[in-house]
């Protein structure tokens, strides 16, 4: 028989005279003492015993227990599951804590997805409002995001340049240093041709310069460091070369029609309004509801505010996925199978598993948000809008009463400074000048970066300087194209021999 030892005081246990156990036979853990229990009839295939005694733990029949039933591991009862077990497992499986403890940052992160989603819905749906599409609470809720986040700081209504490239002829620069390396680029467009030129210099490695764009037949591309050569490809004509036969036909054509998409303004354009289209049926068929008022800090005093609610569901957040899945089908033809794209949004929809009910309420005070509340199976989250100058210059986040992030502003003269804190530490602070559109930014007590942010009548600018970085990116109104140079090489006709001829041709120039 197998000697056993108190694990307390490692001395060797004296087993008293006993017929020998019978399989099955539990000991007492703490004294490797057996277990003498009452008759009982032979144990079922997935009966729980409590490790602390070894007795067999009884429980009451319940329909459905013998398959799938979890056991309390301490005593070896069984837990009932709540509604939403299925979906709050797959949420652990990827790391997010689903405990009922005070903390369930990585469950609210998840959270926050869904209500980025919804709001992102209202902003498009926004313009639905004005032309009076909506009525009720749904359209007062649209209204009020779209109030809320278009009375923004003077920080980020110098953003408001990026809409430059709405012209029809502009022109972005970026221009960055990051010690011995560097790289400048600049993108001209114009409605009949659309450029990029730059060069690109790394450490020990010969400099890189290129000239590359789209016309309205053909794509473009000159590479000194490849050669005398100005290859193109057109994407109107049949393709009868080399890229054929390893491609295939329906390849080609996803491809010639993405090019015709990133060089028509006009097509670029209708994406966008059919995008717009569905998000704004996907709010639309949001059922919200009027839930009464309650009181939130707005200005530095508390106000009542009034309430609208919708309950986001499972097959909500499905058919949201669904529609940008046929949206995306459509649009991208053949690339979309090729690029697996479908198993990306098999993936995203799987995700929805079990979601368990949210309700999303909507706080509205003067035509503007003052809190987003979010409430799945007894959590809440809030997203306090507590104003300032703007609505939006002081916010916190709370979890169940719990502040995770805060933002806090001020605004004198000319000068805004904010932090942003997280548990309660200070992660961030910056202050910006609205007039010469400079800004210091302290991420650490050891990182400090700097540059200009501003919008005048030359365009957008946007430096950042740092320790052993800088970098400007610009956008002006107007387009100048440069002129290729080289001889053709046309990549989309080109035959076998062709294709490993110009290979040999770039070994030799490597060599050489």
């Amino acid at each position: 028989m197998e000697m056993r030892f108190d694990p307390m005081t490692g001395k060797p246990i004296e087993p008293k005279t006993e017929p020998e156990s019978a399989p099955g036979m539990k000991f007492d853990p703490m004294t490797g003492e057996p277990v003498q229990s009452k008759a009982e009839p032979e144990s079922t295939p997935g009966m729980k015993f409590d490790p602390m005694t070894g007795e067999p733990v009884q429980s009451k029949a319940e329909p459905g227990s013998a398959l799938g039933m979890k056991f309390d591991p301490m005593t070896g009862a069984p837990i009932q599951s709540n509604t939403g077990a299925e979906y709050n497992a797959g949420m652990n499986t990827a790391g997010i804590n689903t405990g009922t403890g005070k903390k369930k940052k990585g469950k609210f992160a998840a959270i926050l997805g869904v209500i980025a989603a919804i709001l992102c819905c209202c902003v498009v749906a926004f313009a639905g409002v004005k032309s009076g599409a909506f009525l009720g609470p749904s359209g007062k809720v649209a209204l009020a995001v779209s109030n809320t986040f278009t009375d923004i700081p003077e920080v980020a209504e110098n953003m408001k340049g990026i809409n430059l490239l709405n012209e029809k002829a502009y022109t972005v620069s970026v221009d960055g240093k990051a010690e011995s390396n560097s790289i400048n680029v600049t993108y001209s467009s114009k409605t009949n041709e659309k450029q990029f030129s730059g060069k690109i210099n790394v450490e020990d490695t010969p400099e890189i310069s290129f000239l590359a764009g789209i016309d309205k037949n053909k794509v473009k591309a000159e590479i000194p460091l490849l050669g005398n050569k100005l290859f193109i490809y057109d994407y109107h004509e049949e393709k009868s070369g080399y890229l054929k036969e390893q491609l295939g036909s329906d390849t080609l054509d996803a491809i010639d029609k993405a090019c015709e998409t990133v060089f028509s303004q006009k097509e670029q354009k209708n994406q966008t309004e059919k995008l717009a289209k569905i998000l704004t049926r996907q709010y639309k068929d949001l059922k919200f509801k009027s839930v009464g008022k309650d009181s939130f800090e707005v200005n530095g005093k508390d106000r009542k505010c009034k309430g609208y609610q919708v309950t986001v569901t499972e097959d909500t957040m499905k058919d949201f996925v669904d529609a940008l899945d046929d949206f995306t089908s459509e649009e991208l033809g053949d690339i979309y199978d090729q690029a697996d794209v479908r198993e990306a949004f098999n993936e995203l929809r799987d995700g929805f598993d079990g979601m368990p009910d949210m309700d999303i309420t909507f706080y509205i005070y003067k035509g503007k948000l003052a809190c987003v509340s979010f409430e799945v199976q007894g959590d809440e989250l809030q997203l306090l809008f507590k104003g300032g100058k703007t609505r939006t210059q002081n916010m916190e986040l709370k979890a169940d009463g719990e502040t995770l992030m805060e933002l806090e502003g001020e605004v004198s003269g000319k000068t805004e400074k904010s932090r942003l804190y997280v548990d309660g530490d200070k992660v961030l602070e910056m202050e910006y000048n609205a007039k010469t559109g400079d800004y210091e930014l302290d991420l650490t007590d050891d990182v400090r970066i700097s540059g200009t942010l501003k919008t005048d009548r030359k365009g957008f600018e946007f430096s950042i300087r740092g320790d052993d970085i800088s970098g400007t990116v610009t956008i002006k109104k107007g387009a100048e194209i440069e002129k290729y140079s080289g001889e053709e090489f046309d990549i989309g006709n080109a035959s076998e021999s062709d294709i490993y001829g110009l290979v040999s041709e770039m070994q030799d120039m490597e060599s050489y």
